[in-house]
């Protein structure tokens, strides 16, 4: 197990134990929101699940399912009601 986390990138948690979790000041201040703020303000739809494509990003279940995989796929969806369901479990942060 400690091989599968020690290569792991904390991007999620990286700041964890140097700022207050519940300061939204301190996060901004950590550049706190500045991928949100790309993704709309600069980027459209198709860009984004491009760049969640790049970035290699995967479900934490057993599967590890590609998530642009699953975002295009709702995108895609020939629908005008659409829905992600998100399971906060796995040991997602």
């Amino acid at each position: 197990m400690a091989d599968f986390l020690d290569k792991q990138k904390h991007i999620a948690t990286e700041y964890c134990g140097f700022i207050d979790p519940v300061d939204l000041d301190e996060y901004v201040e950590n550049d706190g929101f500045n991928a949100l703020k790309k993704c709309v303000n600069e980027l459209s739809p198709e860009q984004i699940i491009a760049e969640v494509g790049q970035a290699g990003l995967r479900g934490r279940g057993g599967a590890g399912y590609p998530t642009h995989l699953k975002w295009s796929a709702v995108r895609d969806r020939k629908s005008a009601k659409k829905y992600v369901v998100c399971n906060g479990d796995e040991g997602d942060p």
